[in-house]
């Protein structure tokens, strides 16, 4: 199995890419096409000072966009910029092969495994109280 060099990815590492795919995504939780940093920490599975850390290395780059929340000042909402867009134009293509090629070597039976096990997991995640 042989995956696309990192190099051919536009300088965006996965953590990134997830953003990437969950911001635009999360149009549930979403405000004018932007999402909270507490909606957006628990798509990617991770704390909200992670994902405050690695949005702030995309803010400085260019690539997303700091919006803050217009009735709450303790909420900030993530958007992407238009250079985060093109970014990501580029990069999915090499992110998505990557994936295809990675999970070639299981049957479609073995990959129902994993992807219940997370339904399951979503499932308890949403019967424990916050």
């Amino acid at each position: 199995m042989v995956l696309a060099a990192a190099s051919a990815l536009p300088t965006l590492p996965v953590p990134m890419i997830e953003i990437f795919v969950f911001v635009p995504a999360a149009v549930g939780r979403a405000v004018d096409g932007q999402v909270s940093m507490g909606a957006l920490a628990e798509q990617v599975a991770s704390t909200t000072g992670g994902v405050t850390r690695l949005l702030d290395r995309m803010i400085a780059a260019g690539l997303v966009e700091r919006v803050p929340c217009p009735t709450d000042r303790r909420v900030s909402f993530a958007g992407l910029a238009v250079t985060g867009r093109a970014k990501l134009a580029e990069a999915a293509p090499v992110h998505a092969a990557n994936l295809r090629t990675a999970f070639t070597v299981f049957s479609r039976d073995e990959l129902t495994v994993p992807d219940d096990l997370l339904d399951r997991l979503r499932e308890v995640r949403l019967d424990v109280p916050s």
